[in-house]
This record gives structure tokens, C-alpha cells and sequence, in this order.
């Protein structure tokens, strides 16, 4: 019998157009099967190993969520909007529905972007990601230095600051149905790290409400020369096999396109199979 694990493996090594993990479908006229040994194949591999190592950032995210989570438990929230434990929890389920290799690139974009903004007062920065798999939600990342004001007041004004951008964001991409605003300091050496988290809903878009966004982006001047910038991260980052570690498998009992046992993330064909 094979073990659970190595069906495991058989589904992560597979990737749809969509960038979703599946069970692959069976050839026509044939049977889809795994082999024995693949799963420790793939621990082995270099490509696997890669993303376990890329994937250790995306720890931030979850710390995130387990912050916020536990204040929500205690009470001990500085400030929060939310009337209910229901309103809050709908709000953290959306951070929790990312995927890990989302949550990688969601935290190397904020751990980025607190890194590129400067500590000095009149400075800050912000990112918009918007999720291909989840084309209705945008994430706000936003970095203020707090550069000497007081933390009430600079906590006060940052939740204000983010609170206009994700605005900002919602009116310009009509498309985007809720988005999930996150702000913390900027580059600093202190330990002491805090967040402000918001989930906006933008409601109809009347002409009044129009002319209002119109109104603050002219005032703020925010989101008036965005740069577009596209992204693209391998979930399993590309590594050069070590050649000593190939086998020949058995004969025909590894299919053509399947994944090589040898552990080398390529297909058969174009590894052992060719040998």
C-alpha cells in the first residue's frame, strides 16, 4: 500500500495554468498512480528544498495573524472598529484564506517595502498587491516613519493615512470589492514593531462619492503618479540538480511526463528517461 505521503507529493508536485496545486488526470486509456519512494524523493529535492528556505519569510504573515487574533481574544486592542468577535473574525479569515506560497509573496512585499522607506519625517511608502488568484481583493501596505511625534498621535494619523489610500485604491480599480489595508513604521532599529489593520468595503460609487475621492486625491496628491509594477516568483525556485544522485528506475513504471523519482523536479523523459 502506498502511503498518504506520497500521494502528498504527487499533488505538490503538479500545477494547473492557474498556478493550483491538483492530482494530475490519467492518460487516456490508462490508470494515474504514484510509486513508492516519491514522496522522499521530493524532500530531497533541490527545487523542494529552495522553497522550504523562501517560504520562511512567509512566517511574517502568520505572526500578523495570530497578533492581531489574540488582541481580539484579550481585549487589548489600542483601537479597532470592528462592533463584534463575528465582524472581526470574517475580516482575519480573509488573511488566513492565503496560500503559503501567497503569504511569501505578501510578506516579502511588506518586509520590501518597510526595508526601502526611509526614517526621516515627510516620508513614507506604500504598496498596492493585487492577487491574481483573487482579482476582487486588494492588499494596502503602508510605512510611516514616526520621526518624534508622540505614539498616540503618530498611531492616530497613520490609521487616518492609511484609511485615505485604501479609498484612493478602491476608487481607482472599481473592480476591487474589499481591501485589506496594513501600515507599521518604517526602516527602524527598534525591536518594537506595531501594526494598524484595516478591511475597507467600498459601498456605491455615486456621483458623490466620485467627486469626494476626486476631491482628497487633489488634496493629498496620493496615488497621483503610481507605478505599475509586475512581479513574477516561482513558488519552487530553480536550482541546478546535483547529477550524482540519478538513478535508472524501473522500466515502465514511471510515466514519460511524470516527475523523475530521482528527485530532480524535472519530467522522466527529459532525466533518467533519457539515459
Amino acid at each position: 500500500a502506498v502511503d498518504e505521503s506520497e500521494l502528498l507529493s504527487a499533488y505538490l508536485t503538479h500545477v494547473d495554468a492557474n498556478g493550483q496545486h491538483h492530482f494530475p488526470p490519467p492518460p487516456e486509456n490508462a490508470q494515474w498512480g504514484v510509486w513508492e519512494g516519491q514522496w522522499n524523493g521530493l524532500t530531497k529535492n533541490p527545487n523542494y528544498l529552495a522553497k522550504k528556505a523562501a517560504d520562511k519569510v512567509s512566517y511574517l504573515w502568520d505572526h500578523i495573524i495570530e497578533e492581531f487574533t489574540q488582541h481580539t481574544l484579550n481585549g487589548t486592542h489600542e483601537f479597532t472598529t470592528c462592533k463584534s468577535l463575528d465582524e472581526s473574525e470574517s475580516g482575519y479569515r480573509i488573511l488566513a484564506a492565503e496560500s503559503r506560497f501567497s503569504r511569501r509573496r505578501l510578506s516579502n512585499a511588506l518586509g520590501s517595502l518597510v526595508a526601502e522607506t526611509p526614517d526621516a519625517e515627510g516620508r513614507f511608502g506604500a504598496r498596492t498587491v493585487l492577487p491574481d488568484e483573487r482579482p476582487e481583493f486588494a492588499y494596502v501596505f503602508v510605512a510611516l516613519p514616526q520621526a518624534g511625534i508622540p505614539e498616540e498621535k503618530y498611531r492616530e494619523y497613520r490609521r487616518a493615512f492609511l484609511e485615505k489610500y485604501c479609498l484612493l485604491v478602491a476608487w481607482k480599480n472599481k473592480k476591487i470589492k474589499q481591501v485589506v489595508g496594513l501600515a507599521t513604521e518604517a526602516c527602524t532599529t527598534s525591536p518594537f514593531r506595531s501594526h494598524d489593520l484595516i478591511f475597507f468595503v467600498p459601498g456605491e460609487w455615486t456621483d458623490e462619492a466620485e467627486a469626494e475621492a476626486r476631491q482628497l486625491q487633489d488634496a493629498t496628491g496620493l496615488l497621483t503618479k503610481a507605478v505599475l509594477r509586475r512581479q513574477h516568483e516561482d513558488e519552487y525556485p530553480e536550482v541546478e540538480p546535483p547529477r550524482h544522485i540519478r538513478i535508472q528506475p524501473t522500466a515502465g513504471r514511471v510515466g514519460r511526463n511524470e516527475p523523475c523519482p530521482c528527485g530532480s523536479g524535472r519530467k522522466f523523459k527529459k532525466c533518467c528517461g533519457h539515459l
